[in-house]
């Protein structure tokens, strides 16, 4: 409260991003639902079912809650602009993940909410931290059906490797998730033809993650699944609500293919999984994986993939010093460019490892480029960055210099 962030409300999800290029790292809070615990409801599912189940009403049982924006003040304290800066210009929704990123390659950070039940809102930066909700007209409000879906966890990614980020959703059973492809001025539900529809139907989805897991140039998805609800006939009898996660191997044209382990483990954990946070804890060269599960045993899925593999990890520092959330980073191999997002807050309820990771696959480096959030362009020259000799080294990029 001291410091002016203290709002009460059932917040989910929030990310630290500098809105105006000011140097100092601004606060988004996602909010889920207005409730008060005097009028906290239970909902049964039908008895169709099988005996009927106290489950968690549904999120239009409650009114949505509004999101938050803070101005930083640089000395400690926030500025609740939320209404300042357009944040409030729409009905309150239920806010449940967040992800930032430069999503019109203007040079600015723009910010992505998933909503469950609601329209999904795309916030975009005019450039000097005013922002306008543009998710239908950009196309990432909804599916390709125009249906509004549960929206539960979000990342960004270049899974396509033209320096555009494309938009990730975990969503409810029956419903699929989600694959928003950026086309530069707009965005088309690409979930179908990237092979992630199928796969993800009798699923609910909740942390998620793109990363090269394997190091060989090409982003993977991890996404983390656990029910609220009794859909059907559970999948082990140990915990009616539990479900398989899934690891899908990316392959070109931003294209997917399950792994045939189920979630990239053997045996197959099946529980009723929540978050998910990415980082190489074990600095082996690759990237792991914690599991958050809801009312079990959390998870730390260490990757094997390092010992056989070349991995480049890098932080990338803006002027003040501080981790360039937003910013794109480009490495280049021969003709070919990998582009990653620099974020720690995405999946759902999560915080991740602030540093880029590039898998190399065979090739050297030949050019990096970093689209930093203040709107400038910068090209690194390769010679002059000490490339680590070790798989548990980080390069550090810092904005305005050679290295």
């Amino acid at each position: 409260a001291v410091a002016g962030v203290g709002y009460g409300g059932y917040s989910a999800s929030s990310t630290w991003f500098d809105a105006d290029s000011d140097g100092l790292l601004d606060l988004f809070v996602a909010n889920y639902l207005q409730v008060d615990v005097s009028d906290y409801r239970i909902c049964h599912e039908p008895a169709t079912t099988g005996a009927k189940l106290a489950i968690p009403c549904p999120p239009w049982t409650y009114p949505g809650d509004p999101d938050r924006f803070y101005r930083n003040l640089g000395d400690g304290r926030f500025a609740d602009e939320t209404v300042d800066r357009g944040i409030a210009a729409v009905d309150a929704a239920h806010g449940l993940g967040v992800v930032v990123g430069d999503f019109d390659a203007d040079g600015d950070v723009d910010l992505y909410v998933a909503n469950d039940a609601d329209l999904n809102h795309l916030w975009m930066n005019d450039g000097e931290g005013q922002f306008e909700e543009l998710g239908l007209l950009a196309g990432t409000a909804v599916n390709a059906d125009g249906a509004r879906e549960a929206g539960m966890g979000v990342a960004a990614g270049d899974v396509t490797g033209d320096g555009l980020p494309e938009l990730f959703v975990t969503n409810y059973f029956a419903e699929t998730n989600t694959l928003y492809r950026n086309e530069g001025t707009y965005f088309v539900d690409g979930t179908a033809s990237a092979k992630l529809a199928g796969p993800s139907i009798n699923y609910t989805g909740f942390g998620l993650g793109f990363a090269d897991f394997n190091n060989d140039t090409l982003l993977d998805l991890y996404v983390a699944n656990g029910r609220v609800g009794r859909n059907n006939k559970a999948i082990v009898q140990s915990d009616i609500f539990a479900e398989p996660n899934q690891l899908f191997v990316g392959e070109s044209a931003g294209r997917f293919t399950e792994a045939i382990l189920a979630g990239g483990t053997d045996p197959t954990l099946i529980e009723n999984s929540r978050s998910a946070a990415f980082g190489d804890y074990d600095n082996d060269g690759d990237v792991d994986v914690v599991i958050v599960n809801n009312g079990g045993t959390a998870r730390l899925l260490r990757n094997r993939s390092g010992a056989s593999s070349k991995s480049f990890r890098m932080r990338v520092l803006d002027r003040s010093g501080r981790d360039a959330i937003g910013a794109m980073v480009g490495m280049r191999q021969g003709p070919t460019w990998q582009w990653r997002c620099v974020g720690t807050s995405y999946s759902y309820l999560s915080s991740n490892e602030p540093f880029v990771h590039f898998g190399l696959g065979r090739d050297a480096v030949d050019g990096i480029v970093v689209k930093w959030p203040s709107g400038t362009e910068q090209a690194f020259d390769v010679g002059s960055i000490p490339l680590p000799q070790t798989t548990s080294g980080v390069t550090h990029l810092n904005e305005g210099s050679r290295r």
